[in-house]
């Protein structure tokens, strides 16, 4: 009787605590300080003749990508990494911080952002112009509602857990110039929803050593 007394006590102390709701977030991050091509992909979204290479040396530091965008009305291309989040198996997305360095290289400054992809549509946020030294761009802590489309429309990217993969790079563009940027320190934070579940197996793996110990005290004597 003491026994199932004192277990249902324990169960009445963490049920609360097993209904409360999520606890722990996970997080997953991707770097690339290298840019082997092999691992980018340039799609044209509106540009006139553009180049994207590795360079071994000159980077912030050691080798880095150089973007080299020629005259046209208007220039754009997105450059995708063969990095990519699926939150429909991954799980939800509660945020996204990403960061790049830029560097301009010869011609009129050339715009730099970050960029996710999903479907058939790209957004942008922590766009910048390059300048004569590195600097860092950065979106800082963007959820779904904070990134603009590329093109015109009011869709937003789809950070739920029946979202589909999201492919993570930059913007790369500029209008009636040639103009050569460099990309280094290419960086990627995702932080998924925190899962309800993981505290409820806490709670019944607690309740179950309780009356686990209990078992074997009593068996003692």
């Amino acid at each position: 009787m003491m026994i199932k007394l004192r277990f249902r006590s324990a169960l009445a102390i963490l049920a609360p605590l097993v209904a409360c709701g999520p606890v722990f977030a996970g997080t997953v991050s991707f770097f690339d300080g290298t840019f082997n091509p092999g691992n980018w992909t340039v799609t044209n979204i509106e540009a006139g003749s553009f180049s994207v290479t590795q360079v071994a040396s000159g980077g912030d530091p050691g080798s880095y990508q150089q973007v080299i965008l020629n005259p046209a009305t208007f220039n754009d291309i997105a450059v995708t990494s063969n990095f990519t989040y699926n939150p429909s198996t991954q799980g939800a997305i509660q945020s996204v911080i990403m960061s790049l360095s830029t560097i301009d290289l010869g011609g009129p400054a050339q715009g730099d952002g970050l960029l996710i992809g999903q479907g058939s549509h790209f957004w942008y946020a922590g766009y910048g112009s390059t300048t004569s030294s590195w600097q860092t761009l950065s979106t800082g802590n963007m959820t779904a509602s904070g990134w603009t489309l590329v093109a015109s429309g009011s869709v937003t990217p789809d950070f739920s857990s029946t979202g589909g993969p999201i492919s993570f790079g930059y913007l790369a563009a500029n209008t009636n110039s040639f103009s050569t940027a460099g990309i280094d320190n290419f960086s990627v934070r995702v932080d998924t929803i925190p899962e309800p579940v993981t505290l409820a197996t806490l709670g019944v793996g607690v309740l179950g050593t309780l009356y686990t110990r209990r078992r074997l005290k009593r068996a003692g004597g």
